[in-house]
């Protein structure tokens, strides 16, 4: 066994990381943020949207990505410039405050080939950017940009041909109390634009004295909640999609006709494909519906349930459709009914991360948006995915490979077919607490379910009858580590404790220090003397969310509240420990778990509302 000093000197890990693959897509509650990019070919399009503080670039056909890394939140919106040889593209993100670090929302402009940056634009935006738009009409000489202020301010630049040039702020000017779902510009009039929201629908003009807006009357149509999507003809006609699930065309800023109950519910997206056919997608009955500008229905095709409704739509080449949707996913489609997933996401809050410690290829969610998924890091796809009505908290992998154990919010935990997700067993544990650790012993013979009622249970591998409970914390569960030889358990509680225990007695170790040789088998519990050196200055006990110690034992990875990824040498006794950080482009929210892979090839984090899933290469020096 390797003996470690408590003095000795922590330095900083050799082992670096390079994001590999982004697992996600932001569908849930944005917009207009799928684009196809003007370089692609038949052979290879290229599709840029973002999930996180993520930009992506991704190649369906060759199965490749490209990541855009300098944002420091959410990415809220994304905007292509028209002009095709310019290769630009806008990005605004929302404001983001932790760890003492405020990140204001703001713009950048850069290089979709090189992801070079050319300018940031900070406006003293508010909250978040909105919604971005180049104009079209004079290709991309003026950018728009609207944020979440209580006036929802329209704000234009102008864009030089030259990049090294700042764009020149050239007017702003308050819109609307109402909020603003999204900005569309005049194909034919490079100072005109509309923007459309909640009850309204504002033409706007501008010159570079003053602002001039005019709102859209309804006239004899009925007045939607929403008006949730707007294109331009090619003739310059603008068509709306709304709540009502209607297709209104405008003269001026007039209505001009309606073609009713083309959805049922909103229409999210709209798109004119080559013929002057109006494509249009239904948020919730997830219908892609083609309409002629009389109002005939061309044709249709409805999306799979699982992946919810859509959110926006891409026409792609030879009657490829792309569809991003409401639970984040991004579809292939086309009306021949044929279909393949290409992004699938989880939508909601994520904390369950198991990787599989033989195949190496493999790792397991479990997500409170109800799906448990099996996934290939290689092929970065589904192996299956499962959908139940349950909220789930956490994972664990079994040594065998053959099963798993999940928990939810709500005390349930399940024991499912790791080859095709089926569950086998069901428990409950904790008066309807959430269980928040799932771990089995290394050789296979125990199940560790750690609870927020404040208890580790204990449950005899297989059969699944109950051992005991380990009951002595004040606080909820929070992780857990099994010995080298499955006989001892550490956990650690919210109220930042951390107890040993004898597995075959249930009973707590009451002098630690003689478990102080003892070998454990991972290092999961976030307080440990050798853990000491993960916790920044001023931080509690609850910054950090997850450790995880590689296979080959030299590296310990931490997961916390403020987005980073941190990597360190193990182990890290040295208070403050020097580690290599990854925030900036990755995860915008509290980073729930890390894991290894089994060949520590790769590292595997979770984003809690972000809802993404990275997969790091592990790069030795």
């Amino acid at each position: 066994m390797q003996k470690f000093l408590i003095n000795q000197v922590s330095r900083l890990p050799e082992t670096t990381l390079d994001l590999s693959w982004v697992y996600g897509y932001r569908g849930k509650d944005c917009r207009n943020n799928i684009f196809l990019l003007p370089k692609s070919n038949e052979d290879s399009d290229e599709l840029i949207y973002f999930t996180a503080a993520v930009a992506v670039i991704l190649s369906p056909t060759k199965q490749y990505q490209r990541h855009y890394l300098e944002h420091t939140d959410d990415i809220k919106c994304l905007a292509l410039h028209p002009d095709a040889s310019r290769c630009l593209v806008a990005t605004g993100q929302c404001a983001g405050n932790g760890n003492g670090v405020t990140r204001p929302p703001h713009v950048r402009l850069w290089n979709y080939n090189t992801l070079e940056t050319f300018h940031v634009i900070n406006a003293a935006f508010d909250k978040q950017v909105v919604a971005l738009a180049f104009s079209r009409a004079d290709l991309g000489a003026h950018l728009f940009a609207t944020d979440d202020s209580s006036d929802h301010v329209l704000r234009v630049w102008s864009i030089s041909e030259n990049e090294t040039s700042p764009p020149e702020k050239i007017q702003e000017a308050k819109m609307t109390k109402d909020q603003v779902l999204g900005i569309t510009p005049h194909p034919g009039k490079s100072k005109r634009l509309v923007l459309y929201g909640r009850n309204h629908v504002i033409f706007v003009s501008f010159e570079k004295d003053k602002i001039a807006k005019k709102s859209g009357v309804f006239g004899n149509v009925e007045k939607p909640k929403f008006v949730t999507t707007a294109v331009y003809t090619p003739s310059g006609d603008l068509l709306t999609g709304d709540s009502n699930g209607s297709i209104v065309g405008w003269n001026g800023n007039q209505t001009n006709f309606c073609i009713s109950n083309v959805h049922q519910g909103g229409i999210f997206s709209i798109q004119i494909d080559p013929e002057g056919d109006i494509i249009t997608g239904g948020g919730k009955d997830g219908r892609i519906v083609a309409t002629s500008p009389e109002g005939e229905v061309l044709d249709e095709t409805s999306l799979p349930d699982y992946v919810g409704g859509c959110r926006c739509v891409v026409l792609g080449r030879n009657g490829t459709i792309y569809v991003g949707t409401t639970k984040n996913a991004i579809m292939k489609m086309n009306f021949e009914e044929e279909y393949s997933t290409i992004m699938q996401g989880h939508f909601d809050s994520l904390w369950g991360l198991a990787t599989s410690k033989t195949k190496k290829s493999q790792f397991l969610t479990a997500c409170f948006d109800g799906r448990i998924v099996l996934w290939d890091l290689d092929y970065h796809k589904p192996v299956w995915t499962k959908v139940y009505n349950l909220s789930f908290r956490c994972a664990g992998i079994h040594p065998s490979e053959n099963i798993a154990a999940v928990g939810t919010s709500k005390g349930e935990w399940l024991i499912i077919e790791l080859e095709n997700g089926e569950i086998l067993h069901r428990g409950a544990d904790g008066k309807k607490e959430a269980i928040s650790v799932a771990s089995f012993s290394p050789d296979g013979s125990f199940l560790a379910l750690g609870s927020h009622d404040n208890n580790v249970y204990l449950y005899h591998v297989p059969g699944f009858r109950r051992a005991g409970r380990l009951h002595g914390h004040s606080s909820f569960i929070s992780h857990l580590d099994w010995s080298d030889d499955s006989k001892h358990i550490c956990s650690n509680s919210g109220d930042y404790e951390q107890l040993i225990w004898t597995a075959e007695t249930c009973k707590q170790i009451t002098q630690p220090s003689t478990m102080k040789h003892t070998p454990w088998a991972t290092s999961n519990c976030t307080i440990g003397v050798n853990n000491i050196g993960i916790w920044p200055e001023g931080a509690d006990g609850t910054d950090i969310n997850s450790t995880s110690r590689s296979n080959n034992g030299n590296v310990l990875a931490a997961a916390d509240d403020f987005g980073h990824v941190r990597v360190f040498e193990y182990p890290a006794r040295q208070a403050q420990a020097p580690s290599r950080e990854y925030r900036e482009g990755g995860h915008s929210s509290h980073v729930t778990a890390v894991e290894f892979t089994a060949d520590d090839k790769h590292l595997l984090s979770t984003g809690g509302m972000d809802a993404s899933i990275l997969q790091w290469t592990v790069v030795p020096k």
